[in-house]
């Protein structure tokens, strides 16, 4: 794969970013350079020359955020589905379980409804 021109990231930039929490700049280098394939670096530059963003930084800066939103948001799922997997493990061990025949009886009419629907 064909790599675009590097792109140089300041201190400014980095420190716009507001993903981290850093006590000492001392620590950091804050110079950052990344490879675009041409088809992403035609894209953040369309970005900018349209007026969407200021500059190619904030391209990026946008995108990591997204990232780090959806990063956020998957987590809050995975734990919402083990809260409720340890909601149902209660269930069971207290008896309140659904039997399996039922389970598979209730899952094969609703199958069958879906196909029905998408038919019609």
């Amino acid at each position: 794969m064909e790599e675009g021109r590097e792109k140089t990231f300041t201190r400014e930039w980095i420190c716009s970013l507001g993903l981290t929490k850093v006590k000492s700049f001392a620590a950091v280098n804050f110079a950052m350079n990344i490879s675009l394939t041409p088809d992403l670096e035609r894209y953040v530059d369309q970005k900018v020359v349209s007026g969407a963003f200021p500059s190619a930084s904030e391209v990026v800066c946008a995108g990591l955020r997204l990232l780090e939103d959806e990063e956020r948001l998957r987590q809050q799922r995975v734990a919402q589905i083990r809260q409720k997997v340890g909601e149902a493990l209660e269930q069971l061990d207290c008896g309140e379980g659904i039997p399996s025949e039922q389970v598979y009886e209730e899952l094969r009419q609703e199958s069958q409804r879906l196909r029905h629907a998408a038919h019609e």
